[in-house]
C-alpha cells in the first residue's frame, strides 16, 4: 500500500479549490476503488511583499508596494497496487500541466 501526498501551489485560490473537487471526483470515476482517497487540507497562504522605488534617482520617499500570495493545498491518496499508482501519477501530472498548477508529490510505502 502507498500513500501519496500531493501538494499544489496556486495564485487563485478559487482554481486551486474547484480543481481539487474536480479531480476527487474524476478519479473516483476514473480508479473506481483502486484509488481511495483519503483526505484534502487547506495549507498556510504565503505573502511575498515587494518594495520598488518610482524614481532610480531622487525621492526616496515615493515607494511603490506590491504582494503576491501563494495558496496551497494538501491532498492524500492511498493505493494498493504499484502500477495503479504509476498510472495515477501520470495522469495526474498531465492534468496539472494543463491547469498550470505548481506540484509537490511526496510517495510513502505502507504496511
Amino acid at each position: 500500500m502507498f500513500l501519496i501526498k500531493i501538494t499544489l501551489f496556486s495564485y487563485k485560490p478559487k482554481q486551486l479549490y474547484k480543481y481539487t473537487e474536480y479531480n476527487k471526483l474524476f478519479l473516483k470515476k476514473k480508479f473506481k476503488k483502486k484509488v481511495l482517497f483519503v483526505k484534502q487540507t487547506p495549507l498556510k497562504i504565503k505573502n511575498k511583499f515587494f518594495v520598488v522605488l518610482k524614481s532610480p534617482h531622487v525621492n526616496k520617499k515615493s515607494k511603490e508596494h506590491f504582494k503576491y500570495t501563494v495558496y496551497r493545498r494538501s491532498i492524500t491518496y492511498k493505493i494498493d497496487n504499484f502500477i495503479f499508482l504509476f498510472n495515477f501519477i501520470t495522469l495526474f501530472v498531465k492534468i496539472i500541466e494543463i491547469q498550470k498548477f505548481l506540484i509537490n508529490i511526496s510517495i510513502k510505502k505502507c504496511l
